[in-house]
C-alpha cells in the first residue's frame, strides 16, 4: 500500500457495522504504519449505504439514465 494511505470504513452503522469497523481500526494500529490514516464513514439517517442511495433516488445511477424509451 503507498505511503500516504487513507484506509476507509465504510460498514452498516449500526453495533455489528461499529464491532466491524472497531477491528479494521485495530488492524490500521497494528500495521505498525504511522503513515496510514484511518476513516470512519457511516451513512446518515440510515442503517445501510444501500438504503441511503435508494433514497437518493435513480438519478443518483450513471447507469440509470442509460435506461431509457429511446434506448433499444
Amino acid at each position: 500500500m503507498p505511503a500516504g494511505s487513507e484506509i476507509v470504513a465504510a460498514m452498516d452503522a449500526d453495533t455489528e457495522g461499529g464491532k466491524l469497523s472497531g477491528m479494521v481500526r485495530k488492524a490500521v494500529e497494528l500495521s505498525g504504519r504511522a503513515d496510514l490514516r484511518f476513516t470512519l464513514q457511516e451513512s446518515f439517517g440510515f442503517k445501510d449505504w444501500n438504503d441511503q442511495l435508494r433514497a437518493k433516488g435513480s438519478h443518483f445511477f450513471p447507469t440509470a439514465r442509460l435506461s431509457s424509451p429511446d434506448v433499444g
